[in-house]
């Protein structure tokens, strides 16, 4: 049976709604924008940080060691994280530009967390990863009351909990915080891309396998909040290719 439910995490490609008037860089010119972490992807070496300009999203790859400010710990790094970058234009390499399809590309300077978070961005992608903690642990009363009515409507309790009877969750790891110990996924951050936002609507793409094991869907959620909380009010799998961000 086919499962429609929710998936999302941080990862190095950061898409950031952007509040800046120009964000088009030239050739070598210095540009700077802020805006509203929406995807990382990357690692040790290079990543790229995402952009959100209102209508399009811009692209902005990174080499380790980046310039940072602001980032005492990993909360910089949430989705919903309010970033300050510096970046400019650099032209492709021949062999790259033919690989990307583009001449150029941007290419990151530095990066400041301001130390504030849109909330409905973070609230809503630490909503993805309760639901499935919730799969995880067997806790399927409760992840059932995440899906909204028309949702829940089309699909009995019963149902929902058939179609995760064979599913393999990534493992969970005990953490410290304070004097409290939690179960923590292991799932990167890289998980889960927010797509766009509003206060009352969030829509997130979620990569299945960094939260259960031999499943390379990609489901993209919409989340609306009723009251104080987000409901999964529509999911529905991506056919588009998205292994480039692999």
């Amino acid at each position: 049976m086919k499962r429609t439910f929710c998936h999302s995490i941080l990862s190095f490609t950061a898409i950031i709604l952007i509040h800046a008037a120009s964000v088009v860089a030239e050739p070598g010119v210095r540009r700077i924008a802020t805006g509203v972490l929406y995807y990382m992807e990357g690692g040790t070496g290079s990543g790229s940080i995402n952009i959100f300009t209102g209508n399009r999203i811009l692209e902005i790859d990174y080499w380790n060691p980046r310039k940072e400010y602001g980032f005492k710990d990993e909360r910089g790094y949430q989705l919903g994280a309010i970033w300050k970058v510096s970046y400019h234009r650099e032209k492709l390499d021949p062999e790259e530009a033919r690989d990307e399809g583009r001449k150029t590309h941007l290419v990151l300077y530095s990066a400041t967390f301001t130390g504030r978070f849109d909330q409905s961005v973070r609230s809503a992608n630490e909503f993805i990863y309760q639901h499935y903690a919730l799969l995880g642990k067997g806790e399927y009363q409760s992840a059932y009351h995440d899906l909204g009515t028309s949702l829940r409507a089309r699909q009995s309790y019963e149902s929902f909990v058939a179609g995760f009877r064979d599913v393999k969750f990534r493992k969970m790891y005990p953490v410290m915080e304070g004097p409290n110990t939690f179960l923590q996924n292991t799932v990167p951050n890289d998980a889960t891309e927010i797509v766009s936002h509003s206060a009352q609507k969030v829509v997130i793409d979620v990569e299945m396998d960094k939260f259960v094991e031999r499943d390379y869907t990609y489901y993209r959620f919409d989340l609306l909040r009723v009251g104080d909380k987000w409901q999964i009010n529509n999911v529905k799998e991506m056919k588009d290719d998205r292994s480039r961000r692999s």
